[in-house]
């Protein structure tokens, strides 16, 4: 049965199609040295593109010094303004919520509207295929977002598959996360325009009323004047990820732990962190303003990780997979080092499957593309196994994986960049069938 039509949705989708190529399965080396694709938006290049990059590089090069100087004047106006206006964002937002009843601990069917108020009238300037703003410790690059509405209600249907084929032993929850642009996107900047709540609240609006919904669009509206995401990467930093397990597992209704609680989390950082934003956009200023990447490793859980890694010919064509074997979740890397995202799991490309000593009967698998990636570690003392699929990898019969491992949840947890893309839909709806055992 569907819910009824809201008067209050804005209704737009999205694009975000050039992370369907991301190389998050790249070693460290290779990452560093990959070449990003441009946007595949109506398949038509970038004009820009056709410019070679030393061309750009060396205009970047030299007027960068004329941008910053005068960026760096707007913006001390700007920092002011902001630390001026902090009580009156909170009471915004507390009042938006009061006026939807809204509830962290409950599921929540409308999500309410966001107003920018961190940087509602900076100018953000298109940089190849992203846009950068800001300057100094204040830049941030990200990529913009166009909403193609009925993309994204195709996903919902997808969701609303999952759950007939699981049946009622299974919660099928749909937690669509929010890129960056839905919070730091300039409010009257052509092509950064950014209204993803409307879209997430279309999308929930098409689930069938046994489908979960996850609102964490909300959650992180709150935090936004807090590292939630990455200035230099088109990742959410794990800070963003934390809040956002935090909600999945109070709908869940299993035991949660703040990272605060350095009893149960030790916390690391990776100084230095330039992520693919530079990649993308050859913007120096993203360069030369590096962030750190901070994260937090559960200290009393037990558990193990297992792999099954996957082999490729080109950048998506599965050809093997290895033995399953085990090996550590987080992986080190050094300050300064560009992959440093690939902490979690080493990447995309395996099917994973942790263990732990949570002991609570919960079975969990996530469906997710690289931002999920992040979830696992803060939910180690809520279920007792946790299982990752990538959206772009995975050979089994998913519905004979969710019965053989007993799972008791799944999570569709794509960045609302994805949610539309067609062969991402075609992908996720096809794991419920391809390569069955039994006939």
């Amino acid at each position: 049965m569907k819910r009824p039509i809201y008067t209050l949705l804005i209704l737009s989708g999205l694009s975000g199609a050039a992370y369907a190529q991301e190389p998050d399965h790249l070693d460290e080396k290779e990452f560093m040295n990959y070449t990003f694709p441009m946007e595949e938006e109506n398949n038509v290049a970038d004009p820009e593109a056709a410019v070679s990059d030393t061309v750009k590089i060396a205009e970047a090069e030299a007027s960068d010094t004329v941008k910053i100087a005068e960026a760096e004047a707007a913006d001390t106006a700007k920092i002011a303004d902001t630390a001026a206006s902090d009580t009156l964002k909170m009471s915004r937002m507390d009042s938006v919520l009061a006026a939807y009843n809204y509830r962290h601990d409950v599921e929540n069917r409308i999500v309410p509207p966001y107003e920018n108020t961190i940087c509602p009238n900076i100018s953000a300037r298109k940089w190849r295929y992203v846009y950068v703003q800001g300057t100094g410790m204040e830049t941030r690059a990200y990529s913009g977002w166009k909403g193609v509405d009925r993309r994204c209600s195709e996903y919902s249907k997808i969701a609303n598959e999952y759950k007939q084929a699981f049946g009622e032993s299974v919660n099928v929850w749909l937690m669509p996360i929010p890129t960056a642009a839905a919070y730091y996107s300039p409010v009257n900047n052509p092509g950064t325009e950014s209204d993803q709540f409307s879209t997430i609240n279309l999308m929930f609006r098409e689930l069938d009323d046994n489908v979960h919904c996850v609102d964490v669009h909300t959650i992180l509206a709150q935090h936004v004047d807090e590292p939630i995401y990455s200035r230099t990467d088109h990742h959410w930093q794990p800070l963003g990820a934390f809040y956002a397990a935090k909600r999945l597992a109070a709908l869940c209704k299993v035991p949660f732990y703040e990272i605060s609680d350095s009893t149960r989390y030790e916390q690391h950082v990776i100084h230095k962190f330039c992520g693919t934003m530079y990649m993308y956009s050859r913007n120096l200023n993203v360069k030369n303003n590096p962030e750190d990447f901070v994260f937090w490793k559960p200290t009393k859980a037990q558990y193990t990780t297992t792999y099954i890694k996957y082999k490729f010919l080109g950048p998506h064509r599965v050809t093997s997979a290895t033995e399953p074997y085990q090996e550590r979740y987080f992986l080190d890397y050094a300050d300064g080092s560009g992959a440093a995202y690939c902490t979690f799991m080493g990447g995309d490309a395996r099917l994973t499957h942790i263990h732990t000593n949570a002991g609570n009967g919960r079975r969990i698998l996530f469906v997710k593309d690289s931002f999920g990636n992040a979830l696992p570690s803060f939910l180690m003392y809520s279920f007792e196994d946790i299982h990752v699929v990538d959206c772009r990898y995975f050979t089994k019969n998913l519905t004979e994986y969710v019965r053989d491992n007993n799972i008791t949840d799944v999570v569709l947890c794509n960045n609302t960049g994805f949610m539309g893309v067609a062969n991402i839909q075609n992908a996720i709806r096809g794991y419920l069938t391809q390569n069955p055992t039994t006939k």
